[in-house]
């Protein structure tokens, strides 16, 4: 389980991206619009091969729980 915790948003067209691979490539778990978002998100899923996460722009406040 992947939870992301939004404290503050971020600006311009913030995006984090959650892969199920060991690189920003492969299969996409979620894409969050980190400007629009301001909330925990939680994920019920289970990584294949690893987790990785692509942000893109500036963020504020993110934290990111594996469990």
């Amino acid at each position: 389980m992947v939870r992301v915790i939004v404290g503050k948003k971020g600006i311009g067209s913030s995006l984090l991206t959650l892969y199920d691979n060991t690189s920003a490539s492969g299969s996409i778990i979620a894409v969050i619009d980190l400007v629009n978002v301001l909330s925990s998100v939680e994920f019920g899923v289970e990584f294949k091969i690893g987790l990785t996460i692509q942000i893109t722009a500036t963020v504020g406040d993110l934290t990111i729980l594996f469990i």
